[in-house]
């Protein structure tokens, strides 16, 4: 699995996000599951793709909800 940095891996998070979102809102109010099942693809691929490579470059471990310089697991920086 090729290492992208945890910065990249927020930015595409959050633009995939926003891309995912408002389709899954728009879709749940019409009765066509045309917005619906694209948005609701996107935002799993989202959470799987946060999962995955949000990671310390050094010890491995997800970084979860933690988005300061350093890991909490290992107390190294993340190159950010």
């Amino acid at each position: 699995m090729r290492y992208i940095p945890p910065k990249k891996v927020r930015m595409i998070f959050f633009i995939a996000f926003a891309a995912g979102a408002p389709l899954v809102l728009i879709g749940s109010l019409l009765p066509s599951m045309a917005l619906l099942l694209p948005g609701l693809g996107i935002v799993l691929l989202d959470l799987i793709f946060y999962l995955l490579w949000y990671r310390c470059p050094h010890c491995g471990r997800h970084l979860g909800n933690s988005w300061g310089e350093f890991c909490p697991y290992c107390g190294k920086k993340v190159n950010l």
